[in-house]
């Protein structure tokens, strides 16, 4: 991208104003549902790894009986 005297503002005495708060905001909301996503996904994973641990076969479970 290039910038001329014609066009950049410094030249022209244009002053444009960025939303930054906005940007903020949207930012944050992004990061909140990230980690609510997270949360889900650590969850499911700890479920199954609890489904895991149990025995696998009649025999396993024989084994962990006595």
């Amino acid at each position: 991208m290039e910038l001329c005297s014609n066009c950049h503002p410094f030249y022209t005495g244009e002053q444009r104003f960025v939303d930054t708060a906005s940007k903020i905001e949207k930012f944050k909301k992004k990061q909140e549902v990230a980690s609510h996503f997270q949360n889900i996904k650590v969850k499911k994973a700890e479920d199954k790894k609890k489904k895991d641990e149990g025995p696998k076969s009649l025999r396993d479970m024989l084994l962990a009986a006595k």
